[in-house]
């Protein structure tokens, strides 16, 4: 599939799911035997997520309900985007959380202002069924108030750090990314937390581990335990990386990533 037409795939959103049990279908009438005002999701989330280094840019969608039997998701203007509906046992106990991401094209093959005539900016409504029929229902915009990459000032790229002596170091996340200029513009955003992802992988080992911990936006460092890394720093062949996540208020994500090594 080329990208084109994997971005003319998320309008309608026809993916295979983790879970053989999960139908995405098409659009439907409203579900049957539904009554009662609607309550919200606890969680309903659409953003992008853009990594810096491969210049890449998605949209993801993450959602969470006790027990469901049906979601749809509506774009902005009512444009009807997803379906999903397990069939079988699945349909009788209900699913709970929900998560996936579109392909994310390089920015550089499709721009940004392309990109958008399939995921447009604006509201999306979130719309569900309990198996206890009770309906869902919760709002979420997508904005193109995306974070520029943050400036990682420790570790250097490729560096070898003793592994009782690595903290991670950045610069405050300089302002808004132009995704179609490439361009930051500087200034003030409504920024969240930061994330920062520290991971070891081994392919010979076949192992891999990730240390996730978010920080609020008032914290530029993060000191990694030494037992996280001391095990991998013996083991020839290990991957090490971090990854550097600034978190905009709307749930907008940009990655910085960095490669480094171990010592022990």
């Amino acid at each position: 599939m080329t990208t084109a037409q994997t971005l003319t795939a998320f309008a309608r959103y026809r993916v295979a799911l983790p879970l053989a049990a999960a139908a995405i279908l098409a659009w439907p009438s409203p579900s049957a035997g539904a009554t009662g005002p609607a309550i919200p999701f606890p969680i309903a989330d659409i953003f992008f997520e853009f990594n810096a280094v491969p210049n890449d840019l998605g949209v993801h969608i993450f959602l969470d309900a006790k027990s469901w039997r049906e979601v749809r998701i509506e774009g902005p203007g009512a444009r009807r985007m997803i379906h999903v509906e397990p069939q079988g046992g699945f349909r009788k106990i209900g699913l709970t959380e929900l998560f996936f991401e579109g392909d994310e094209p390089s920015l550089d093959e499709v721009p940004f202002s392309e990109f958008l005539k399939s995921a447009p900016l604006g509201k999306y409504i979130f719309t569900g069924t309990t198996t206890e029929n009770q309906k869902l229902r919760s709002t979420d915009f997508l904005t193109a108030d995306i974070p520029c990459p943050v400036a990682v000032t420790s570790p250097a790229e490729g560096a070898a750090v003793p592994f009782d002596q690595l903290v991670v170091q950045w610069l405050p996340a300089p302002g808004i990314f132009d995704p179609d200029g490439g361009e930051c513009e500087p200034g003030s955003i409504g920024l969240r937390e930061y994330q920062v992802i520290v991971s070891t992988k081994n392919d010979g080992k076949k192992f891999k581990r990730e240390l996730i911990v978010n920080l609020p936006k008032s914290v530029l460092s993060f000191p990694v335990p030494a037992a996280f890394l001391q095990k991998e720093a013996n083991t020839a062949g290990t991957v090490f990386q971090i990854e550097l996540l600034a978190i905009e208020d709307s749930g907008n994500k940009t990655i910085t990533e960095r490669n480094f090594t171990v010592t022990p």
